[in-house]
């Protein structure tokens, strides 16, 4: 990897992850689509062509869903912070994963 792509990388990362944050507080929905956006502008840093399609099924392979967060951030919403501080946690685990995916071509 180059210098400039790990600065690319972390960047968006960076990025992704305080969106990740804010997102979370509210739905896991949001949540996906800013992970979704992270794993495509990835993707291009490393020229690899993928559609948002793709992106999508990256993250959704990489977690299987929390229901139970899910459920437990609209009966307690006290909860709303520690299921946006995870959010933001998953994103950047996700996309250190997903460079080093892309990194190794």
């Amino acid at each position: 990897m180059t210098d400039f792509q790990k600065s690319r990388c972390e960047s968006i990362i960076s990025t992704a992850s305080h969106s990740a944050l804010a997102a979370g507080a509210v739905s896991e929905i949001a949540v996906k689509a800013v992970q979704i956006k992270m794993v495509w502008e990835l993707a291009n840093v490393f020229e690899v062509s993928i559609s948002k399609a793709v992106a999508s099924s990256i993250v959704n392979s990489f977690f299987a869903g929390s229901f139970i967060l899910e459920a437990a951030r609209w009966l307690l919403p006290p909860s709303r912070i520690l299921t946006a501080i995870k959010s933001a946690d998953q994103t950047e685990d996700l996309g250190w994963r997903v460079v080093k995916d892309f990194d190794k071509g």
